[in-house]
């Protein structure tokens, strides 16, 4: 699709653009991304969609040279689940859980938080950064098994289209498994009867309703944090502002 007509913007944000274009009557996504520091590489994305494209958790990618995906159908993020959407989502994420993507050069999480404080640097300050951080080392101090997650499956990054495939994984890497649960719980606002059914459908008994808790305020700090270093970045994103004020007041 190297000869590709724009047919319209899908999403932009100040640090991406997502595009739906057309070849001989073939649609495809096409993503421009600002490269940040901190997120992976476009080649171990590619990597990525490779390995995870034949277990039906992700679209397909058409194009290597121009980052051209399949398109998966036109729709802004799901805001809510229905209960037979948990279970497929839970199964999915365990079945994503269950590849470790051998061969591939796969970030800690850990290490990305190191970024973010190496960019942030040592002298500054904010109660909210430092409070983040304090949660980040009690919740990592323990030995826990790290598995590949996705990282970042807010409600815009699932798609379900007959099956539950996940998008965007700029931030993919060896994490607790956890954390994709609580990202889950936390962007889709799940009560406890939908967290159960997600966990359920999970089926990983050591995971609990504490542990979906105390990972969701985390994610919270994390990004506040985030926000923080795009703005030591100088970067340009929409409404930057506005969400560092709203985490604020749902903090406080």
């Amino acid at each position: 699709m190297h000869n590709y007509t724009i047919k319209k913007i899908l999403k932009e944000d100040g640090l991406s653009k997502v595009l739906l274009v057309e070849n001989n009557e073939i649609e495809g996504v096409l993503v421009e991304k600002k490269e940040l520091p901190f997120c992976n590489s476009q080649s171990l994305i590619k990597s990525i969609h490779e390995k995870l494209y034949p277990e039906s958790l992700c679209p397909r990618l058409i194009n290597e040279d121009t980052n051209i995906y399949e398109y998966l159908g036109d729709k802004v993020g799901i805001k809510v689940l229905e209960e037979h959407q948990l279970d497929m989502l839970g199964q999915a994420i365990k079945h994503l859980h269950s590849n470790q993507l051998e061969g591939l050069k796969v970030q800690l999480f850990q290490d990305k938080m190191k970024s973010y404080q190496d960019i942030l640097g040592s002298n500054f300050r904010d109660p909210i950064i430092e409070e983040g951080f304090k949660i980040f080392e009690a919740l990592y101090k323990k030995d826990q098994k790290a598995i590949f997650c996705h990282n970042d499956l807010n409600n815009e990054n699932i798609f379900f289209n007959g099956k539950c495939k996940f998008i965007d994984w700029d931030y993919a890497c060896y994490n607790q498994p956890i954390f994709d649960l609580a990202m889950i719980s936390k962007s889709f606002n799940l009560n406890h009867k939908q967290q159960e059914v997600l966990l359920e459908s999970y089926g990983d008994s050591s995971l609990s309703f504490d542990d979906i808790s105390e990972f969701s305020l985390f994610i919270s700090y994390l990004e506040y944090i985030w926000l923080k270093v795009i703005q030591e970045l100088d970067y340009e994103l929409f409404e930057l502002e506005e969400r560092l004020m709203q985490i604020k007041n749902d903090l406080n």
